[in-house]
């Protein structure tokens, strides 16, 4: 197979991957789901959280009056306190990276940014697709833009035994400061589909 021929298979591919986002919306839908599922997972994370800092007050407060009533402060009282605070410090700060990624999470809309990303792509596309360069240099740019986004959608292409060419494509949907913002993110934010 000659290489203008791969790339004409491989460009048409894309081209049918990103103006049929059907592939996309329900890959997103699957991912909709997980995030959703995760969050339920983090809001019972924060419940049993803010029952074992409420149970470690409790203990707290127990020590305390016991101490009053017997009318003494010593080193075992000291010890038990300090024992006690870090238990609470060590709750505060998972409840403090846990209450932030939950509102992450509340704050993303994630079917809203897979449109925005399949519309983008589309527009994208459809202007390179209809693009009709009269010069070396406009030729040489739709080449490098055209390039650029084979780069960064196509994961894998392979010409298989009737020489056709299978691509697997994948969608960068989240960008990188909220994947980083949100631990465990399904797959990155990635999709990964093959045509």
């Amino acid at each position: 197979m000659s290489t203008k021929r791969a790339e004409t298979q491989v460009w048409g591919k894309l081209y049918e991957f990103a103006m049929n986002p059907d592939f996309l919306f329900a890959q997103a839908k699957d991912q909709v789901k997980q995030l959703q599922q995760r969050y339920e997972h983090l809001q019972k994370e924060q419940q049993q959280i803010l029952e074992e800092l409420e149970k470690e007050f409790v203990k707290r407060q127990q020590v305390i009056t016991e101490a009053r009533k017997k009318m003494r402060a010593d080193a075992e009282f000291d010890e038990r306190m300090r024992e006690l605070y870090k238990v609470e410090e060590r709750l505060k700060r998972r409840l403090t990276t846990l209450e932030q990624e939950i509102d992450t999470y509340a704050r993303l809309d994630w079917e809203e940014k897979v449109k925005e990303y399949v519309a983008d792509l589309q527009a994208g596309i459809g202007e390179l697709n209809n693009a009709i360069p009269k010069t070396p240099d406009e030729q040489h740019r739709v080449f490098l833009m055209k390039k650029q986004l084979v780069d960064e959608l196509v994961s894998e292409a392979i010409i298989d035994d009737k020489r056709d060419i299978q691509v697997e494509f994948r969608a960068k949907i989240i960008d990188v400061a909220v994947s980083k913002q949100i631990l465990n993110f399904p797959i990155n934010g990635e999709i990964v589909i093959r045509l």
